[in-house]
């Protein structure tokens, strides 16, 4: 459950994601809210690093949904401020002026 059942998935399936994909699985980050009882702090960190590259690798094929999606799930999950966030959060500002 959490943090744990997602990186499952996404390590499972992970590298067959496509856009819609990742940006589906940030959402979900958001809604199981790495932070719910018996979620370990390794899983949020691995989670929250598997999902940036992931969104990296998918960029450039994001729309304008996918690019908001990601953005406000990695707000909402306190990443924005997270140094290693930084690449992920320039090249969506930059997606989201391309897509504009």
């Amino acid at each position: 459950t959490g943090a744990e059942g997602l990186l499952a998935l996404v390590n499972e399936h992970g590298s067959s994601f496509n856009h819609i994909h990742v940006s589906a699985a940030w959402s979900t980050a958001t809604r199981a809210q790495f932070g719910v009882p018996g979620s370990s702090g390794r899983a949020r960190q691995e989670l929250a690093q598997k999902l940036q590259a992931l969104a990296l690798a998918n960029m450039a094929a994001m729309g304008a949904r996918e690019v908001a999606t990601v953005l406000h799930s990695a707000a909402k999950l306190h990443l924005l401020g997270w140094r290693p966030a930084r690449e992920l959060v320039e090249g969506l500002m930059l997606r989201a002026t391309a897509t504009a």
